[in-house]
């Protein structure tokens, strides 16, 4: 885990979608998803559940938000 997995956890769980977490990390969509699949891979475990609606975050995530936000700050 690194500051730029952490990154993202945080624009998507603010964002609530790939295309807004790009937006905020000045990156493509593309590397968002790929990056967030890496990073659940790492983990073992699932942090955002994809819906028509967006992304929703997983107990797990919410587990590692606020170490995130601590990394943040």
């Amino acid at each position: 885990m690194d500051w730029d997995d952490l990154k993202i956890l945080l624009a998507l769980a603010r964002r609530r979608s790939a295309r807004g977490a790009a937006q905020e990390l000045g990156v493509s969509n593309s590397t968002v998803t790929r990056r967030l699949d890496d990073f659940e891979r790492d983990l073992g475990t699932r942090l955002f559940d994809r819906t028509p609606e967006g992304y929703r975050m997983t107990q797990s995530a919410e587990n590692l938000l606020p170490t995130a936000e601590h990394v943040e700050e």
